[in-house]
């Protein structure tokens, strides 16, 4: 019975919503859903710079050539193991991943390929997680805290960049590129 009077309070709240909207007594912005940006020191390339181009094992012992990615859009997650916002992070890349097939996804990860393969296996992830060489991370990407993800453009640069925690704020980052691209769909091309 609860259920049914919440459900209920929430359909009046959005028509409310609707009716303040059309008569012009309620802006909405197109950024509803918003994802945070980094904070100082979180490290990585910033909008508008090339990435540092690398090659990386994933989870199955493929090599990964990014450069092999020019002319290609992607998105680029810095994750680690044992960060416990990493694994709803990778959960939902993994969820992106499934709902359009067409998104390249790569998470970069710890420089073990054994607890990458566990991270893999724990979060059912069949996008790939990298093992970078031990100093990509810290000392060429200066990454200073997890999760953080990157969308690079077709020319190598960083497009967007944010702290991804969930399913939402990846959304809220794909929609932000689409809308700035006066794009229709969530995902840029």
């Amino acid at each position: 019975m609860v259920v049914i009077g919440e459900t209920i309070l929430l359909l009046l709240l959005l028509r409310t919503l609707g009716a303040l909207k059309q008569q012009g007594m309620l802006q909405i912005s197109q950024n509803v859903a918003s994802f945070p940006p980094p904070p100082p020191g979180f490290g990585g390339p910033e909008v508008g710079e090339h990435i540092h181009l690398f090659r990386a094992i994933d989870q199955d012992k493929r090599v990964i050539d990014i450069a092999q990615l020019n002319g290609k859009q992607y998105i680029l997650a810095f994750l680690s193991t044992t960060c416990p916002a990493c694994s709803s992070t990778a959960e939902a890349l993994q969820k992106t991943a499934i709902e359009h097939p067409e998104l390249r996804i790569l998470i970069v990860a710890d420089a073990d390929l054994e607890k990458n393969r566990r991270f893999a296996a724990q979060h059912n992830l069949t996008i790939p997680v990298l093992t970078p060489e031990p100093e990509l991370v810290q000392t060429i990407y200066k990454i200073g805290g997890f999760p953080l993800v990157f969308l690079i453009d077709e020319d190598q640069k960083v497009q967007k960049r944010g702290i991804i925690n969930n399913y939402n704020h990846l959304m809220a980052l794909l929609a932000s590129v689409s809308a700035k691209n006066s794009d229709t769909s969530l995902i840029w091309s």
